[in-house]
């Protein structure tokens, strides 16, 4: 990658995570007109390079810039106009558009309200609770 080319993405980059920071809850955005998956947290820019390269299939100047549910990323293109995507690692061939630039993706973002999960009898067979956990809870 040239260095002018690198100092473009560093500044890019610097300013999609200065948009970013309104992410004050977690928020979940359509991947399709049936799925969903949410923002669990900011990568920092002083890890983007490294978590770079668990993506799979993807080019050279596109950068992780959050982790999403399930062990995916939400990325940003450079080389499709700053374009930001879902990067599913069971994919990485497949890359989905959530928006055209930054700012078109956060005004899709949704908060997530726990409330609004229904779960229906028989949807979960079991669950197990770490005990440490539980303990933190109290």
């Amino acid at each position: 990658m040239s260095k002018t080319l690198v100092l473009l993405c560093r500044k890019n980059l610097r300013s999609i995570c200065k948009n970013l920071m309104v992410l004050s809850q977690k928020r979940i955005f359509s991947i399709d007109e049936k799925n969903e998956s949410g923002v669990n947290k900011l990568i920092p820019i002083s890890q983007m390079i490294e978590e770079q390269k668990y993506l799979d299939n993807v080019g050279e100047n596109v950068f992780p810039i959050a982790w999403a549910e399930g062990g995916n990323y939400v990325v940003v293109d450079f080389d499709k106009n700053a374009s930001i995507y879902f990067w599913d690692h069971e994919e990485p061939d497949n890359q989905t558009l959530l928006g055209s630039d930054v700012y078109d993706f956060l005004s899709k973002l949704k908060p997530f309200d726990p409330d609004s999960v229904e779960l229906k009898e028989g949807q979960v067979e079991s669950a197990w609770i770490d005990p440490d956990f539980l303990k933190s809870l109290k």
